[in-house]
């Protein structure tokens, strides 16, 4: 018994030691979704409430490759001409469709600033 509490116990410490390094719980946790769900172009409710989650890690940690992660969600989703270019359809009404479009609006906010859009720099 002794032997199967010291080996839990040096297994959890290794573990700890090993994926612990000096990032908070926060920034693993993203790190870790990020390389698991690649690029996201799926406009859904978990997909933007995950982009706004990256995008509190982003104001609290900084690194832009949470920004980079989150800005390649919206080029992913939304095309040039500023249509939503997945399976999304206006005419569905569900209220699911809506997250996504607050991370877009984020996003937008930290890009650009109110003068820019007014002066017409918003490409």
């Amino acid at each position: 018994m002794k032997q199967f509490i010291l080996i839990t116990f040096l297994s959890i410490a290794l573990n700890f030691h090993a994926f612990g390094s000096n990032l908070p719980y926060f920034q693993r946790m993203a790190q870790s979704q990020m390389t698991r769900s690649g690029a996201l172009g799926i406009w859904d409710y978990p997909t933007g409430l995950f982009v706004e989650s990256i995008l509190k890690v982003y104001d609290l940690y900084g690194g832009d490759k949470y920004y980079n992660y989150a800005l390649n969600f919206a080029k992913a989703t939304v095309n040039t001409s500023g249509k939503i270019a997945t399976k999304y359809k206006f005419t569905d009404f569900t209220l699911d469709n809506i997250n996504s479009g607050v991370a877009l609006l984020d996003i937008y906010k930290r890009k650009f600033s109110p003068i820019q859009d007014c002066l017409g720099y918003v490409t």
